[in-house]
């Protein structure tokens, strides 16, 4: 082997503005169920989880960090990351991205 890693990626990104209260409701409460699904699913988050990171920047919120959740399926890493598209007085838009890598070989042992 010459040291090298080839890795397979995978992604979907989405944008969506949330410019009324219907959609900014059926939105918050989508995120809390995903919320909720990530976690009894073994999903880890960093700074935020997903349904209290949607109350937050509908209502508004535009210096949010993103909200990133990850889990490993074998030595497949996942990444389902939201971010805040936005800036007030705008109405909230958030981006979405979901995407898988996967090592086509294993990296060496050193």
């Amino acid at each position: 082997s010459n040291g090298k890693v080839l890795d397979c990626t995978i992604a979907q990104q989405s944008y969506k503005v949330f410019d009324d209260e219907a959609s900014k409701s059926k939105a918050i409460a989508a995120a809390e169920k995903l919320s909720t699904l990530l976690q009894q699913n073994g999903w880890k988050h960093g700074d935020y989880e997903v349904g209290q990171w949607f109350k937050d920047v509908l209502n508004k919120v535009d210096y949010r960090p993103d909200a990133y959740q990850y889990k490993y399926f074998g030595k497949t890493y996942c990444v389902l990351d939201f971010f805040v598209a936005y800036s007030n007085p705008k109405p909230p838009a958030v981006q979405a991205e979901f995407r898988c890598t996967s090592p086509e070989l294993n990296p060496p042992v050193l």
